[in-house]
């Protein structure tokens, strides 16, 4: 297998793994908006899975490009900034590094 190979289905399941871990984030927002003493912390919850919703789309949508040899290269450094921007997703950000090197040949 080669490294390109590898480094998409790592970005692929930190996609998922980041539109998961949103949609908990969110339930857990939304169950805290109905208390009084939690309010402040629901409403951050509730921007951080928005952000980590956005940021999952777009890593699924850097795995579609990766799976382009033409765009494999935007795909990954796609991939390695919504990495970081999503929360440091290791998987991500490693499946970006290992589709940029498999762009070398």
């Amino acid at each position: 297998m080669e490294s390109k190979e590898i480094g998409l289905i790592l970005v692929l399941i930190g996609g998922i793994i980041s539109l998961f871990g949103a949609l908990l984030l969110l339930m857990v927002g939304i169950g805290f908006l109905f208390t009084d003493v939690y309010k402040l912390i629901s409403i951050i919850y509730i921007v951080l899975s928005v952000l980590y919703i956005i940021s999952g789309a777009f890593t699924l949508w850097a795995y579609k490009l990766m799976k382009n040899p033409m765009t494999l290269k935007k795909g990954s450094i796609i991939a390695i900034i919504f990495g970081v921007v999503g929360g440091f997703n290791l998987f991500t950000i490693i499946g970006g590094i290992l589709g940029l090197t498999g762009d070398k040949k």
